[in-house]
Formats: structure tokens, C-alpha cells, sequence
């Protein structure tokens, strides 16, 4: 039987946006946005980005115009999430009404470690924690795994590289590069508080996929986490994307579904 999952969906985006908080304060200056949680705003460190958890149609003018507030400068309008267990029905049609449209689902999934297989990585990849002294072609095997994986433009390859070497003194992150022959071949990071921990940036370089290197990362994962006594991990990827059978094979299972809106014009719905 498949252990009960009991954490909300709220505590659960405010656990996932503590974790976005572990990076430098570079980042969190530079990537800013706000969040609506069980009707409750607060900053966060991402930017274009407004999750709404228990909201009202009536709180979204409050939210553009907080957003504003953050990166008005930067001529980004906010994009807002709204997941399909707590969103009233008519609250998407009231982002359409505002000039959005919708674009991706984002699947949320859970994994109770006491679920998760126990199988031990396979041999033929060798994984290698990835920390302040590792060597510099270690961590830009990370910082190029992102950048490749998530298909990041151009002008976010060196500041995902400075903040990636500004996070990995972070007490409660680690970071994992997976190596076929010798060969960087993917990576995946792991934040933790108490007993829940989040997955982040799980990647794998185009010419190495199919070959079990994100498996063999997220099952050496399990094995950590276990070690440092978490009791579930937290992860999200596009809905039915091809990661997703990944996830469920090493004993992810899906707890919300989350959509994407973004506004149809750029800068059409800021607010006077």
C-alpha cells in the first residue's frame, strides 16, 4: 500500500519557495516576484512569477500590481500559476479576461521514501557530489548540464553559472553530475529542511539520454536522502512530459497538477 500523502498544497509551495531562497542574494535581487498563498502574499525569488494557492478572482488586480511593484523596471509581467485542487472555477477565466492565455502544466509530485525502490545505482554510471572544491570542469559540467537540459537563452548561461557557484556553499543543498565513461552526462540538485526535501535542475545531455543517467542520479538520491533522515522529496516537471515516467519508476507520484498563464501581448496588462 502507498504511503498517504498529508502535505498541503500550500505548505508545499511555500517549502518549494524557501528552497529557491537558498540562492544567492544576487539572484533573488535579480529574480523577484510575489506569491499568494492561502490568501497571504509574500516575496519571492523568481522572477514573472505569481502562484496563486486558495485565491479569489478578485485578488488577481492585487497581484499584477504587487508584481509590478518588484520588477517593473525590467519590463516582465508577472506569470501566474494556478493549481487545479484549490483554483475556483472561474478564476482562469478571469486571467483570460485580463489578457492572458494559457500555456504549460506542471505535474507536482511527492515521494514518500518509504515508496521509493532501494535499488542501488547501476555500475556503469558513476555519480560524483559536485561542492566548492570539486574541480571547475565538475562544476561546469553542472552549469552546462542546466543550461543544455532546460534549453536556458543565452543571456541566462553565465548568470545561472555565477549563482550555481554562489549556492553550492549552501549548508542545505547538495549537487550530484553523473558521469558515463569518464564523461559528464547529467545532474540534479537536492534541497532539504526538516524532513522534506526538493529535487531541482534534474538533466541530461541530449547525446546521453536513454541510457539510465537520470534513473541512476535519482536513485542515488533516494539513498542520501534516506541518510539524512528526510521522510519525503518534492519534485515538478511539464504534465505528461517525458520525464514524468522517469519520476513515477523511481517512486514519484503525482500530487497536484498546476497550469501556466502568461499574458498574450507583453505588457498589456499592467496595471496604471
Amino acid at each position: 500500500m502507498k504511503s498517504l500523502i498529508s502535505i498541503s498544497i500550500a505548505d508545499l509551495c511555500e517549502a518549494h519557495y524557501r528552497f529557491l531562497s537558498f540562492w544567492p542574494g544576487a539572484v533573488r535581487g535579480e529574480y523577484a516576484g510575489a506569491a499568494l498563498i492561502g490568501n497571504r502574499l509574500i516575496p519571492i525569488p523568481f522572477r514573472s512569477h505569481v502562484a496563486l494557492v486558495r485565491s479569489q478572482p478578485e485578488d488577481v488586480p492585487d497581484l499584477i500590481e504587487h508584481a509590478n511593484g518588484f520588477y517593473q523596471d525590467m519590463g516582465a509581467p508577472p506569470a501566474f500559476q494556478l493549481d487545479l485542487e484549490t483554483t475556483p472555477t472561474d478564476l482562469p477565466q478571469s486571467l483570460l479576461d485580463a489578457g492572458y492565455i494559457k500555456q504549460t502544466e506542471e505535474v507536482w509530485m511527492l515521494c514518500p521514501l518509504s515508496d521509493a525502490p532501494l535499488d542501488a545505482p547501476p555500475a556503469h554510471v558513476t555519480i560524483e557530489q559536485v561542492t566548492p572544491a570539486s574541480p571547475d570542469f565538475l562544476i561546469q559540467a553542472y552549469i552546462d548540464s542546466y543550461n543544455i537540459s532546460f534549453r536556458a537563452p543565452a543571456h541566462v548561461h553565465r548568470g545561472f553559472g555565477d549563482s550555481f557557484r554562489g549556492v553550492l556553499s549552501h549548508p542545505a543543498g547538495l549537487h550530484y553530475v553523473g558521469l558515463l565513461d569518464g564523461k559528464p552526462a547529467g545532474a540534479l540538485s537536492l534541497f532539504y529542511e526538516a524532513e522534506l526535501g526538493g529535487v531541482y535542475n534534474v538533466g541530461t545531455f541530449p547525446a546521453y539520454r536513454g541510457q539510465g543517467v537520470a534513473s541512476a542520479l535519482l536513485l542515488n538520491l533516494l539513498a542520501v536522502a534516506r541518510q539524512l533522515g528526510l521522510q519525503q522529496l518534492m519534485l515538478q516537471t511539464l504534465h505528461h512530459g517525458p520525464a514524468q515516467p522517469i519520476y513515477e519508476r523511481t517512486g514519484f507520484h503525482t500530487h497536484f497538477v498546476r497550469n501556466w498563464y502568461l499574458p498574450a501581448a507583453p505588457g498589456g496588462i499592467w496595471s496604471s
